[in-house]
């Protein structure tokens, strides 16, 4: 329901519109003087104003240039409502700031039409500037993103041509030790490097509204398995073990691949804050018509001050591994999107030095 401030000096004016008001369904609060008008502005923050002109102390010329003067009420949109008819005061009450002029004794269709489109303008600009907000902050979010992976991929690549110059230069003697150390560490990073980009293009589709689950029933113990064995490479070099505690058999109805891509991404958080002779565990329960996943860490846990701001796209907060391994920030952000995709909620416990606990839902039922 929209508020409209009358003004009017008149009591029997204001007695009238508001009566047309009210049996249209608008909220009315009156005013009788400038300085109530501009008190009762403030303080009720009306969606329209009908203004008089001709007031004592403060004429309704001067209440609309305070009005528009104060950042708080500059956007109400006004409406002279006066029986002055010259071309002149037409003008000015334009010019003060006005947004339409009826003149008395006013035709009530006509007030309510000019009132209903000018509220109606009010909501679209309103919308409009929200967007605006929300179009900005977006890209500014996406501009951080884009930055911290174009910064791991420079690192990468860099790392690649290094290599690739001294291992082609003949004038470098390399041992076996040696060489096996150097595709060692190219074989880490290229995983690395193709898990971000993989990352990158999963929140791509998200962000393009063009992901839509593709909703079957499957065995999670099964896709837990072939998730770990993608990561046992991973987890056998950092010395952390991965514990697939799923029942066997254990039936939900989700997306795939992107409860895949979800389980991917924990687990190799996981191995990732976790130090050597860690341990990272995928268990499950059932509760009223879903499965909790929870994938368990003993390592170094995530600070209370930063918990909020794990899944907080506009926050991004990422740190460094116990290896020292980089991050791009988006794995947990998509870990969200996937899983509200397909009908669930995500959630973390975490102690600092002692470890972490993502849960999230799936429906094991239609």
């Amino acid at each position: 329901m929209a508020t409209i401030l009358i003004v009017d000096d008149n009591k029997q004016n204001l007695q009238v519109l508001g009566n047309v008001l009210h049996e249209n369904e608008y909220k009315v609060v009156m005013a009788k003087d400038g300085p109530g008008a501009i008190r009762l502005a403030t303080k009720t923050m009306p969606d329209l104003i009908f203004l008089d002109i001709m007031m004592p102390e403060m004429d309704g010329y001067e209440v609309c240039e305070q009005l528009k003067a104060d950042p708080q009420t500059k956007d109400i949109p006004i409406i002279f409502l006066t029986a002055k008819t010259d071309t002149d005061d037409v003008v000015k009450g334009f010019s003060v700031g006005g947004v339409d002029y009826i003149t008395k004794p006013f035709k009530k269709e006509e007030l309510l039409i000019r009132l209903k489109n000018h509220l109606e303008l009010i909501r679209s600009k309103r919308k409009i500037e929200q967007q605006a907000k929300e179009l900005e902050a977006s890209n500014a979010m996406k501009d951080k993103i884009f930055s911290v992976i174009a910064h791991d991929l420079r690192d990468a690549l860099g790392s690649f041509r290094e290599f690739s110059n001294l291992i082609t230069d003949p004038r470098i003697d390399l041992s076996q030790e040696d060489m096996g150390e150097f595709f060692q560490y190219i074989k880490e990073k290229s995983h690395a490097t193709f898990d971000v980009l993989e990352n990158l293009l999963w929140w791509s589709r998200c962000q393009r509204k063009v992901l839509y689950p593709k909703v079957k029933r499957f065995d999670l113990f099964t896709l837990t398995n072939e998730v770990l064995q993608q990561l046992n490479g991973t987890a056998k070099d950092k010395g952390v073990d991965i514990v697939n505690s799923v029942p066997m058999a254990t039936q939900v109805i989700a997306d795939t691949d992107h409860i895949q891509a979800v389980i991917k991404n924990l687990v190799y958080n996981g191995l990732k804050y976790t130090n050597q002779g860690g341990k990272v565990e995928i268990e499950v329960a059932g509760e009223n018509g879903n499965t909790e996943v929870t994938v368990t860490d003993d390592g170094i846990g995530i600070p209370l001050l930063h918990i909020d701001d794990i899944f907080d796209e506009h926050t991004h907060y990422s740190t460094f591994g116990t290896n020292n391994e980089k991050g791009s920030g988006l794995g947990l952000i998509l870990c969200k999107e996937l899983v509200s995709l397909n009908n669930g909620e995500i959630s973390v416990e975490s102690f600092e030095g002692v470890g972490s606990k993502f849960k999230f839902t799936i429906p094991n039922s239609l």
